[in-house]
């Protein structure tokens, strides 16, 4: 295998990435490093744009598609559309997220780690809140430099149901919250 290993491309990077995040269709990858995401159009490895992150390792992105990604931004969670680069919405500061596999809700742990919200994401409108009763979401002691990636923060299908896991809680089922019913 070592001698028959040859590399596609190459994207030069100019830190050493946090975390790296591939597009459903595999077109777009986003680069997070210390404060600030680089976004790459992988058949050309150009740059698409570079965009603020909050101060923390657990800053998180995700794609909508491929013309569409949410991420920790510095002001906020912020929805961009990755055709115009122009902000849709933005929202409480948050650090880790997740979608729905239906793409209609996202889930955002709040800033102070005790509580998580739920918005739209067609619009950004918050739709619920749970706080987490005085625990917290499990994390390293320095934030800053490290993620170990070792949480569960996850919503199903139709994000009627949100997990997650804390090292407070004996098991993920713990922590399964249903939005309140309209």
């Amino acid at each position: 295998l070592a001698d028959s290993f040859q590399d596609l491309d190459a994207i030069e990077l100019p830190a050493a990435p946090l975390d790296m995040v591939l597009s459903q269709q595999g077109n777009r990858l986003a680069v997070l490093y210390a404060w600030e995401l680089a976004l790459f159009d992988t058949e050309t490895q150009d740059k698409i744009i570079e965009l603020p992150l909050i101060h923390s390792a657990l800053a998180d992105a995700v794609f909508l598609g491929e013309d569409r990604m949410i991420y920790a931004g510095e002001n906020g969670v912020t929805c961009v559309n990755l055709a115009t680069k122009k902000s849709e919405w933005t929202v409480d500061k948050g650090s880790r997220i997740a979608v729905s596999e239906d793409e209609s809700l996202v889930a955002v742990v709040s800033e102070a780690g005790n509580s998580a919200y739920i918005y739209r994401a067609l619009d950004g409108e918050k739709v619920a809140e749970y706080t987490f009763d005085g625990r917290r979401m499990q994390e390293t002691e320095n934030t800053i430099f490290a993620d170990p990636r070792d949480t569960v923060f996850s919503l199903s299908q139709d994000g009627s149901v949100l997990a997650g896991d804390d090292d407070v809680f004996r098991s993920v089922s713990d922590y399964l919250c249903s939005p309140p019913v309209e």
